[in-house]
């Protein structure tokens, strides 16, 4: 399964739920994680989408490290299943 299809899964599962799904894209900041998945009330999290058995590369695990350290959550998915286990209700 291609990575694509697990990224446009997301978006459609993050819809059905009443959240946004942006991609994000940070020039001079390599490794970000692919969305910002944004729900009510202010909730939000960080997902990277794989390919079924990815991995991360170093400038990934080292931005998703940043961001965890400032209390951001970051989930890694590489199926559409991993998909919806994301917490989209709180």
């Amino acid at each position: 399964m291609r990575e694509s299809k697990i990224e446009r899964h997301l978006r459609e599962v993050a819809a059905d739920n009443g959240w946004a799904a942006y991609k994000f894209n940070s020039a001079g900041h390599p490794g970000v994680p692919d969305r910002i998945c944004m729900g009510h009330g202010g909730d939000l999290f960080f997902v990277e989408t794989k390919a079924p058995g990815g991995t991360l590369s170093p400038e990934q695990a080292r931005e998703h490290a940043r961001l965890r350290r400032r209390g951001f959550r970051v989930f890694v998915v590489d199926s559409l299943d991993a998909v919806n286990t994301l917490p989209w209700r709180f």
